[in-house]
């Protein structure tokens, strides 16, 4: 992957019975190729390693060359023709910034985040970290911590409003891209219903005995959520 590095082990074997001295070790082209280890002596009947890291700094396909010298005189040197190809990460984030929207209070709203890697290179999710002045947002399923090559993954987010007052909070995400860092902001406003009733008073007046009398009052809900009616008391 572009910025990383990995390793590979070339034996070198002495299938002679004295000493190999190792005179030079050399690889090229420098970078995205370097030596990591280099033995100066392979004894007799046994084997070494040369370990060649490969650092590529952008996506393409390198080659290079290690050559091994030593006083073998009927073989003094061998070469080895390498190749790594320089693979990236392309990870984007969408919704990039997350709003629930008015929410009654008590109640939960979910929603969902999906990750997408148009890259030739998994991305690592290391971290997620919930920045918030209150709870009242989570992280439902954080589960997925590998985004691999043209591959999707999900993060479910929760909004619970504990008032009727405006929310804010951050999800931020720590990958292993060259940017490793993306936040996410989140938002929401707690509301709820707000209850009158018109007239406030009924006046019924003079009734004749044995009869009724009709009147009609109106149940208003002025406030942003809905609300339900649990009663109708009248009395005397």
């Amino acid at each position: 992957k572009v910025g990383g590095t990995t390793t590979r082990d070339f034996a070198i074997e002495n299938n002679g019975g004295a000493d190999l001295t190792i005179g030079s070790v050399t690889v090229t082209p420098t970078p995205p190729f370097s030596l990591a280890s280099i033995p100066n002596v392979v004894s007799a009947w046994n084997t070494s390693s040369v370990t060649v890291k490969f650092s590529p700094s952008a996506i393409g396909t390198f080659t290079g060359m290690l050559v091994v010298s030593g006083d073998d005189a009927s073989n003094p040197s061998d070469t080895v023709y390498m190749s790594g190809s320089g693979i990236n990460s392309a990870l984007s984030i969408a919704p990039s910034n997350v709003s629930f929207g008015p929410v009654p209070v008590s109640s939960t709203v979910l929603d969902t985040i999906l990750l997408s890697n148009s890259g030739t290179a998994s991305v690592k999710i290391l971290a997620y970290s919930l920045a918030s002045v209150t709870s009242v947002f989570r992280v439902v399923d954080s589960s997925s911590h590998l985004v691999t090559a043209d591959g999707t993954a999900r993060i479910v987010v929760s909004f619970t409003p504990s008032d009727a007052t405006s929310y804010s909070g951050t999800l931020t995400l720590t990958t292993d891209e060259a940017s490793p860092t993306r936040t996410i902001n989140l938002t929401g406003t707690g509301v709820k219903g707000s209850l009158s009733v018109l007239p406030d008073s009924l006046d019924f007046g003079p009734v004749d005995t044995g009869k009724a009398a009709q009147m009609t009052a109106h149940i208003h809900n002025t406030g942003l959520a809905s609300l339900r009616i649990t009663a109708l008391n009248v009395t005397p």
